[in-house]
């Protein structure tokens, strides 16, 4: 790796350092942090979710970040596994460090916590090392998870990232190689991917990866319409398309940025797909078919389509098994003459955009937390939240690309948890039942009004569920961010923060509403910027009290008695 390169990589890193990471609450190691940003890119997590699994400590074991994915979303204790269902399990092991470079002691660390993590019947007090509590809790819940499921498909990755700019020597690959022997200890069929030493260059490499500034495509037989174009392309000729371009044996995966990205379920659709890929006399693929459905600013006919940032807005599994196809290792035909329906829609737009998004995503169905952040409630609320100096993610990793500070981006979740527990006064469930306040119906619209993309919705239902105003979901988020930065110096293993984080939220709503109750009136004319430490000492010393008497846990967090506090 030359001199240059090696300049960039720190000069890159300090940038980042001071935009991305400035004035962060998040604790995290900001390396840490910024390696994981990196090498994750291909589950577009956002800040929270990168930090949950941030586990390095004087406990960590030799781990210093643990991830593991349930069909490419990212699980916690709150993630459903379906039993009836095959599941894809990514897991993510991640050792870093800033100035050392490879010891093979720091990755035969990693295999001792292999063989705790895989090991499902293997107990806390039986671990072969005293993980710290964040680490810990993540290793139950994947056993928890693991345990659950009926059929399991186990990737696992392993990183060892360093600045240094050197390479492994004989007895650091000795040790790695020990890794998936390991692994198939208790998972016999799993895939354990090669050992990744990312020294410097590797991970100045990771930091060029983005989304390509065109693409083309060649149509056997098209018809131009004023909106765009629509034709028939070859199988291989999509697949092409698919591939990234700085690696070709990898989809490129920003392609699918304003899709619905995170849900790859295993649906009867998705196995039809791959089972007509794969059955020579089945019909012609495209009459099978919906197809795909791109979305471009600007392209140009010219020969071939050259499409401008082109996203793949509608077909997303059908792209990615089509990818699959020409990437297994028992089928890649040079020759397929098949053809694929496409649509590309040029228009630049946001409003028609997100119609076209909507509109064209119903071949599999989707969780409606795919959907709600093209509604118009959650435009309004990234613009209000914007001029407040805050980011609203609606769109997962869109503020993240464009190098927003990790400390003013507040993702979907997060705003949906302050709401929970501050305006309905279900700190329990904003603990333990977040995800319901998305995906059910009458809970969606109980936070954020019933959805106006809906076709057909009664008017009774509008006079019942009403948005709250845009200031009070402001507040909400001031108050549960003012909240964590008052936890964070108090609490080492983020025990408090996890647990008691939304009941002091709820608390301190009241103190400064002067109201039991906390109406949205009320918290609108409070002065929630105000908020001193003496009303959280106070909110803290009570809701701990019943904390404690409750077990003191995870479990109790999510207990209804809690809801005392």
């Amino acid at each position: 790796m030359g001199q240059n390169e090696v300049l960039a990589l720190n000069d890159f890193y300090e940038d980042w350092r001071q935009n991305r990471f400035a004035e962060t609450t998040l604790k995290a190691n900001p390396f840490e942090f910024f390696c994981a940003e990196q090498f994750l890119k291909e589950y577009s997590l956002n800040d929270d979710e990168i930090v949950r699994g941030l586990v390095g400590s004087g406990d960590d074991g030799g781990i210093d970040a643990f991830y593991f994915f349930i069909n490419k979303v990212l699980a916690d204790d709150s993630s459903h596994v379906d039993r009836r269902s095959e599941n894809d399990v990514d897991v993510v092991i991640m050792q870093i460090k800033e100035t050392a470079g490879f010891s093979p002691t720091a990755i035969d660390k990693i295999g001792r916590f292999t063989d705790d993590l895989f090991d499902l019947k293997r107990t806390r007090s039986e671990y072969r090392y005293n993980y710290g509590d964040k680490l810990a809790d993540l290793m139950s819940t994947f056993k928890a998870k693991m345990k659950g499921m009926a059929h399991a498909n186990l990737s696992v990755d392993y990183y060892y990232v360093t600045r240094c700019d050197e390479e492994p020597d004989e007895n650091a690959k000795r040790s790695a190689q020990e890794l998936p022997k390991i692994a198939a200890t208790h998972f016999r069929n799993a895939i354990v991917k090669p050992f990744n030493f990312a020294g410097a260059l590797p991970l100045y490499e990771q930091t060029l990866v983005r989304r390509p500034s065109k693409k083309t495509l060649h149509f056997e037989k098209s018809i131009d319409t004023q909106e765009g174009w629509i034709g028939l392309v070859t199988l291989r000729t999509f697949y092409e398309f698919l591939r990234d371009d700085k690696h070709p044996e990898k989809l490129n995966e920003s392609i699918f940025d304003d899709n619905v990205r995170g849900y790859f379920q295993n649906t009867a659709i998705n196995t039809a797909i791959t089972a007509t890929l794969t059955t020579e006399h089945e019909p012609e693929f495209w009459i099978l078919n919906n197809g795909i459905t791109i979305l471009t600013p600007k392209a140009y006919l010219s020969g071939d389509l050259e499409i401008r940032d082109p996203q793949i807005v509608n077909g997303l599994q059908t792209s990615r098994r089509i990818f699959d196809y020409f990437t297994s290792a028992i089928v890649k035909p040079e020759i397929d003459a098949r053809r694929i329906l496409v649509r590309v829609i040029q228009n630049q737009e946001p409003e028609v955009r997100d119609e076209i998004i909507r509109a064209t995503n119903n071949q599999n169905r989707m969780p409606p937390e795919a959907l709600i952040s093209t509604s118009r409630l959650h435009k309004q609320i990234d613009a209000f939240f914007e001029k407040n100096g805050l980011f609203y993610d609606r769109r997962k990793g869109h503020y993240r690309d464009q190098g927003k500070p990790i400390s003013k981006i507040v993702s979907i979740l997060y705003l949906v948890q302050a709401v929970v527990a501050i305006m309905l006064r279900k700190p329990t469930d904003a603990r333990g039942r977040p995800r319901d306040y998305v995906v059910k119906d009458s809970r969606r619209w109980s936070v954020f009004g019933v959805d106006d993309y809906r076709q057909v919705v009664q008017s009774e239902l509008f006079n019942k569920y009403r948005p709250f105003d845009l200031e009070v979901y402001l507040r909400c988020v001031k108050i549960l961010r003012r909240v964590d930065a008052f936890l964070d110096p108090l609490d080492q293993d983020n025990v408090l923060r996890r647990n008691v984080r939304f009941y002091l939220a709820r608390y301190v709503s009241c103190a400064v509403t002067k109201n039991a109750y906390c109406p949205p009136g009320h918290l609108v004319a409070a002065d929630v910027d105000g908020i001193t430490d003496a009303q959280l000492y106070e909110g803290l010393e009570e809701i701990t009290t019943i904390y404690v008497s409750q077990g003191a846990n995870d479990e109790a967090a999510k207990n209804t008695d809690m809801s005392h506090c």
